[in-house]
């Protein structure tokens, strides 16, 4: 009975996914009620992935698990268990974290299963919580833990401790230090910055063997947890003109600068094809609107008038709004935009409404167009967005008010306050009639690839 009762889970989870597949032609991870300029509206689907082996990201239509989780979890083998995870935790109570080093782990519907059968899965049966003796785990550690991974609870004598660090060259987090079960000094292990550790019980050591061996330069991506306050930013309380002009004497300085030498963008797709755009992020809010102007520095740009329905294709730009912080437990068990929340239900974060997806572009003869890509398609853009390109200067300038009103639950909008948290992220997309090319934020900023939303960065209001 038990597993006739997973069977049918992982066939309504695939139903789910197919059902917000949107354009069978695109390699793209949401779709929702997509709105132009023109108020005319189509079921679209936004942020393709760029699938390499240089990243863990690939096809984000596929990129939905998590709720496959609580089917089944990873054993040390690898293999499929419905039992428990090897520490004790049932199935069902079984955590959504985990990490892969595959970078074809999105492709197709693979997602789902993985944290159960992927023999290039870990999952995580903790986060930030010293180990307890006698109970054999894979525990998590980042920067919210503190320095270092030492430990009140119980002794690591029977744990391998693996580091992992971002490494700006390969876009993502490589192994840089490990200890096995018999090393000792393992309280004193350091939490990177930008990185994270594991410490993983001997019962999975054909998983650390595995990892152990991986290239120098293989990504290891973490799901459903952050390795890095990097983008996180404060924004001032500013209403801004939506105008299609941003300056810093009206934004103040830019929250994020997206080139190629920072650590805060992913150019992975730009770098195969020897093309390079860099961009510019403002941000402000005031009591009624969160305002964003993105500069983008591009030699060329192409949107034809007839297409303005599939923004993601052409030279544009996505925002992800989360109405509450990416750290929330929310995301514990919705990470991802298709991840489920209890009961095995998919894209819950959409159907709650906390988080939505919008695209913003202009034409090549100057028409703005936007569309919703994810959130509640009953609750339509009310903001305003005037975009302007200059061929001359090759920038584009995007500008955009969303109204705090139309983000979250019912009875749970952001509120335009000092004090206020939550998620912003921003990718930009370059294409022209044959190519898609993207400019993703770390870790795909919750748009890009994997589309984990625990990746979209933090934003405070001062």
């Amino acid at each position: 009975m038990k597993k006739l009762f997973l069977l049918l889970l992982a066939l309504a989870l695939v139903v789910g996914v197919a059902a917000c597949s949107g354009d069978p032609e695109e390699t793209s991870s949401a779709s929702s009620t997509a709105t132009s300029s023109s108020g005319t509206s189509s079921v679209n689907s936004a942020s393709s992935s760029a699938s390499s082996s240089a990243s863990s990201a690939s096809s984000a239509s596929s990129a939905s698990s998590s709720a496959s989780s609580a089917a089944s979890t990873s054993s040390a083998s690898g293999a499929s268990s419905d039992t428990t995870s090897g520490s004790g935790t049932t199935a069902a109570e079984a955590l959504t974290q985990f990490i892969s080093w595959d970078g074809s782990i999105g492709e197709g519907t693979k997602l789902q299963a993985a944290i159960a059968t992927g023999a290039t899965c870990l999952q995580l049966t903790g986060l930030n919580e010293g180990p307890e003796d006698g109970v054999a785990g894979v525990i998590g550690f980042n920067y919210d833990y503190g320095g270092t991974i030492a430990s009140d609870n119980g002794s690591y004598d029977d744990y391998n401790i693996l580091v992992f660090t971002y490494n700006p060259d390969s876009w993502g987090y490589t192994l840089t230090k490990s200890l096995a079960v018999s090393d000792s000094g393992k309280d004193d292990v350091e939490i990177p910055e930008d990185g994270f550790v594991l410490a993983v019980h001997k019962d999975f050591q054909e998983k650390v063997d595995a990892i152990k061996k991986l290239k120098p330069e293989t990504v290891v991506f973490p799901h459903g947890f952050r390795a890095t306050e990097a983008l996180d930013a404060h924004i001032k309380n500013v209403t801004a003109t939506v105008d299609g002009s941003v300056t810093e004497d009206e934004y103040g300085k830019p929250i994020w600068e997206i080139e190629p030498d920072s650590d805060i963008a992913n150019y992975e797709q730009f770098a195969k094809l020897n093309v390079e755009v860099t961009a510019k992020v403002y941000m402000t809010y005031d009591a009624e609107n969160l305002y964003l102007g993105v500069v983008v520095d591009s030699p060329n740009h192409y949107l034809p008038d007839d297409q303005t329905g599939s923004l993601w294709r052409y030279d544009s730009i996505q925002i992800n709004v989360l109405s509450i912080s990416p750290t929330d437990d929310y995301f514990m068990n919705s990470a991802n935009w298709n991840f489920g929340t209890g009961g095995g239900k998919t894209q819950q974060a959409q159907t709650d409404n906390i988080f939505r997806q919008y695209g913003v572009g202009v034409t090549d003869t100057g028409k703005d167009a936007n569309q919703l890509y994810c959130g509640d398609a009953s609750i339509k853009f009310g903001g305003k967005n005037v975009s302007k390109r200059d061929d001359g200067a090759q920038t584009t300038t995007y500008e955009v008010s969303i109204p705090l009103s139309e983000c979250g639950k019912k009875g749970e909008t952001i509120e335009g306050k000092k004090g206020t948290t939550i998620g912003v992220s921003i990718s930009v997309n370059q294409g022209d009639k044959d190519t898609w090319k993207n400019v993703a934020i770390r870790d795909g900023g919750g748009i890009i690839g994997l589309n984990d939303l625990s990746k979209v960065p933090t934003i405070i209001f001062d």
